[in-house]
């Protein structure tokens, strides 16, 4: 269970700092 909550968050965490890099 932890695992995915994990997993989630650095996907999200991941999205948002391709979009802030992004221009």
């Amino acid at each position: 269970m932890a695992s995915s909550i994990f997993t989630t968050f650095l996907c999200r965490q991941q999205r948002f700092l391709a979009l802030t890099r992004s221009p």
